[in-house]
């Protein structure tokens, strides 16, 4: 999805500027957006490679394990550009400062604008520059949830454990239940889907508690609050 945001915002300024006088404001910022593109390909280059490299070494060693956490982090990076922190900082890097790089030129193109005297220019480049910031924040907080939820949570008796590659196991000692399934994050949360027909939607709070309502095959649903477990 990430990949085709800056695409739509050089596609826009690019039909406008066929209507519009020669304007140095709006070129500065469209030459701007044309280098963090080409940043962003780079970016996405490096990883790509970074990631291939990683399965072949997988596949080689026939190690299941941890060809399925490669696959995870090549689904996460595909949807939302974000990277796991063992990815080399050098690679990492290049988004970092790609963003920066551009967010600069938006605040000095809104204060050229001004400057000018062309608030309704100011304020055209501000709402395409709070598009911009929403987008990355969004992706930004995919990342950081993901990040976050991966380990094991616990209510009652119950222990859930989110594994890095995409998987999910749910167990009760005492009972003698254990439940294998996958989970994800999306746009309102956490999603999770157990083989046993049990589904689960859940939030992070600010507390640190993962607050969850789990529903049933008979479409009952319960609520859970769970805390994740300190790694020893």
């Amino acid at each position: 999805m990430f990949r085709h945001t800056i695409l739509a915002l050089l596609l826009g300024v690019t039909c406008a500027a066929a209507y519009d006088e020669k304007d140095p404001v709006k070129e500065k910022l469209f030459a701007a957006k044309v280098a963090y593109d080409k940043e962003m390909s780079a970016f996405r280059k490096a990883a790509d490679e970074w990631l291939d490299k990683r399965e072949e070494a997988a596949r080689k060693a026939g190690d299941k394990k941890a060809l399925g956490t490669v696959k995870a982090d090549r689904k996460a990076f595909e949807e939302d550009g974000a990277l796991p922190k063992t990815a080399p900082v050098a690679i990492q890097q290049i988004s970092v400062t790609a963003r920066k790089t551009l967010e600069t030129a938006y605040s000095q193109a809104v204060k050229d604008y001004i400057k000018a005297k062309k608030d309704e220019e100011a304020t055209a480049v501000e709402k395409d520059f709070a598009t911009f910031k929403t987008d990355a924040a969004k992706r930004d907080q995919a990342a950081r949830a993901r990040e976050l939820l991966i380990g094991k949570w616990a209510w009652g008796d119950n222990t859930m454990t989110l594994f890095q590659n995409g998987t999910v196991l749910e167990s009760n000692p005492k009972g003698g239940l254990v439940s294998k399934g996958k989970w994800k994050v999306e746009t309102d949360g956490l999603l999770v889907e157990l083989e046993n027909g049990y589904s689960c939607r859940g939030v992070l709070r600010e507390n640190g508690k993962l607050v969850a309502t789990c529903t049933a095959p008979t479409g009952a649903q319960h609520i859970v609050e769970a805390t994740k477990k300190k790694e020893k």
